[in-house]
Order: structure tokens, then C-alpha cells, then sequence
């Protein structure tokens, strides 16, 4: 750790992963989706590099994310979406970016669904602005973390990032290309196994596929997206009054439809069934 200024300044930030009950995928084309925090989170530390170098800085140390290291001057193609999203915090943060190191410690399983990316984002941003010592609204945030999603994802739907920032469970939905979330008040404590499978094809290849595929025909796709919707309005009330079988039925019938979406594969159907 000798390239890090310890005696100096610094900030540190959490951000919690996720999961979504009902609606994944499908909220992007403006079904109701349902998603809540996890335990297990996202931590970053902000220190200023020793003796930085011009266009070394930012250093990003993510072991658990990366396995490696990343510096502005050392691209590498397979962390292409790393170097945008440091150009992406210097074009807000300035050339100041360059002096600091950025260090993330997670224990989120990337490419799992899990919000990696979301948390990585939301702490990142939150991180810069204390080390900054700038204000930080709760709207300012999640413009920045939407940014950094659409780097990651092309064409997130906002409920990651969003649920992390409120940190508890949460209803969301697009109308009329604006973003609506609510606060869900659950009646009783509910707890979920969160099984993982080995890593899938990536969340931007994923989406990519179910564009062309909804590309190709709308009308279709469009009445998948019409059921899950109202499936998922169904699980809100679920959780609100405490219906836990209801809730685990609804995941189960929802799961049908993410099959017939082509986002689902042959190792979930078993975990599911």
C-alpha cells in the first residue's frame, strides 16, 4: 500500500446489493417491478495517491471485482467499460480525479444479478462527493448513478440503482418515459434464499438480446410484459399484507415468463423447480 497517501485525507462509502422478486428485464419495457436491498453490499476508500504521476490517476484496486488493477495510462480492451467509467468521474470530478486512488472491497458475486455494477456506481459517486466535501442530494445521486449504469448496461432501467440508493424495498415502474418508485411497507419480516448459479452471458449482452428480440415483434412481447406487470402489482399487495406462500407462488409463475423471454436457462428452472 506504499502508493497511498495515509496521513491525508480520505472518505469511505457503502453501497448494499439487490435483488428484484418480480419484473426483471420486463420493467425496462414498463412493467411493474418489485426489488429490495441485500446484506451483502459494496465498500470503497478514497486515498490520495503518493507522488502521482500525470495520467496514472486514478488508481481503481478492485481485487474482488477485477482481479487487477487499473490506471488511466494501462488500457486493456477486457476493462473497457472501467476506463469510461473513469473518464465518465472526470468529467465531473476534474483533473484532481488523477491524484486519488479508488479502492473497492465487495463481496457481491458480479454477473449474478446481484446490482454489483448499481452498488459500484452509487458508492463511487457517494465516495467522490465526500472526499470533495460537496453536497450530495439523494436526486443528484441517482442522475450520476443512472450514467454510470447506462455505461455498464446501455439500457438499464433505473430500478438497481434506485433501490440501492433508498435501501429498502421498493416498487418501480416507468410512465410515460418518467421513473416512479414507491416505498413498500412490508406487515411481517421476510427472509430469501438467494441461490447463485455460475455467471451468465453479462446484464448488457442480456438486455442487447431482448431489444432485438422485442425489436422483431413488439405485439408479442409486449402481452409477456402485460402479464408480469399485473403479476407483479399482485406481489405488492403480497408483501404488504403478509402473504409469504402468495409471494413465493407469484415468483414461481413470473419465472414462466421470463422463460418464454429468453432470459432464463436450463440451471434456474431447477433451482426454481
Amino acid at each position: 500500500m506504499s502508493y497511498l497517501d495515509l496521513s491525508n485525507k480520505l472518505s469511505f462509502s457503502y453501497a448494499p446489493g439487490k435483488i428484484i422478486l418480480i419484473g426483471e428485464h420486463a420493467v425496462v419495457y414498463g412493467s411493474k417491478a418489485i426489488a429490495m436491498p441485500i446484506e451483502q453490499g459494496l465498500r470503497i476508500a478514497i486515498y490520495p495517491l503518493k507522488n502521482p504521476i500525470k495520467n496514472e490517476g486514478p488508481l481503481l484496486k478492485a481485487a474482488t471485482l477485477l482481479k487487477t488493477d487499473i490506471y488511466f495510462n494501462e488500457k486493456d480492451e477486457k476493462f473497457g467499460v472501467f476506463y469510461e467509467i473513469l473518464d465518465y468521474l472526470l468529467s465531473i470530478f476534474g483533473e484532481k480525479i488523477r491524484e486519488l486512488a479508488i479502492v473497492v472491497d465487495s463481496n457481491i458475486l458480479p454477473a449474478r444479478g446481484l446490482g454489483s455494477s448499481a452498488s459500484l456506481s452509487v458508492a463511487l459517486i457517494k465516495s467522490l462527493y465526500q472526499y470533495f466535501d460537496w453536497q450530495l442530494s439523494e436526486e443528484t445521486l441517482s442522475n450520476h448513478a443512472a450514467k454510470l449504469e447506462t455505461i455498464f448496461h446501455m439500457r438499464p432501467s433505473g430500478i438497481d440503482h434506485t433501490v440501492i440508493i433508498k435501501n429498502q424495498p421498493i416498487g418501480f415502474k416507468k410512465v410515460d418515459n418518467s421513473l416512479v418508485s414507491c416505498d413498500i411497507k412490508q406487515s411481517c419480516d421476510l427472509s430469501f434464499v438467494v441461490a447463485s448459479i455460475n455467471s451468465h452471458i453479462g446484464t448488457k449482452n442480456a438486455v442487447a438480446k431482448l431489444f432485438n428480440q422485442v425489436s422483431r415483434d413488439f405485439a408479442t412481447y409486449n402481452r409477456i410484459f402485460s402479464e408480469i406487470d399485473i403479476l407483479a402489482q399482485e406481489m405488492e399487495l403480497a408483501i404488504i399484507n403478509g402473504y409469504k406462500f402468495r409471494i413465493g407462488e407469484l415468483m414461481n409463475i413470473t419465472q414462466g415468463y421470463l422463460n418464454a423471454l429468453g432470459v432464463s436457462c436450463e440451471s434456474l428452472e431447477q433451482l426454481c423447480f
